[in-house]
């Protein structure tokens, strides 16, 4: 049975109000514009948007109603030595 199904089918299926959804972990390369403007078509609510970085798409989905709590982190800012210690370094 395939696993491929539309956006809107995907968003629907896996995206109910209230998630927490982890959007742009790859940074500008690759943030996922399609399933976000999905979201808002389908007027999502009360989503907690996760990610590196505060965006236009977070900008987007805020406007559009959909999000009631941002969570946002960045090792740029981390203690000295923490992102060292991530990549596997002294």
């Amino acid at each position: 049975m395939s696993k491929l199904m539309s956006m809107a089918e995907a968003i629907t299926r896996f995206v109910p109000d209230s998630s927490s959804v982890a959007i742009g972990l790859a940074l500008e390369p690759m943030i996922p514009f399609a399933a976000a403007h999905e979201m808002i078509r389908q007027q999502r609510r009360d989503l907690t948007l996760i990610g590196p970085i505060s965006d236009i798409l977070f900008d987007q989905l805020i406007g559009a109603g959909c999000v009631a709590k941002v969570t946002f982190f960045s090792c740029h800012r981390a203690r000295p030595g923490t992102n060292d210690s991530v990549r596997g370094g002294p």
